[in-house]
């Protein structure tokens, strides 16, 4: 993932320095340079979208999702246990 973006391409404010107080703005300068340009100016999309490509970068999506599938598959089952032992308990509960 190319972790520098084009200030001009996303149309961002690109007129804030680094603050050279910042304990990171050694690493930060040699990675992108002077220039800073605040997460809360990206769109939200953008930034959902940039984030989602990153950890995607790094998931296998298809094992992901077998185990989204399992886990409901899990919270239907748990919820039918759930349901018979709520009502088995209820008659107990109302001597």
């Amino acid at each position: 993932m190319d972790r520098k973006y084009p200030t001009s391409k996303y149309n961002l404010p690109s007129d804030m320095d680094a603050k050279p107080s910042s304990p990171n703005y050694e690493s930060f300068v040699e990675r992108f340079g002077t220039k800073a340009v605040e997460l809360d100016a990206i769109p939200v999309q953008l930034l959902q979208q940039k984030l989602r490509e990153a950890i995607e970068e790094y998931l296998d999506m298809d094992e992901f999702n077998a185990q989204l599938k399992l886990e409901q598959q899990d919270a239907v089952e748990i919820e039918a246990y759930r349901k018979v032992l709520m009502e088995t308990i209820t008659p107990i509960k109302k001597r």
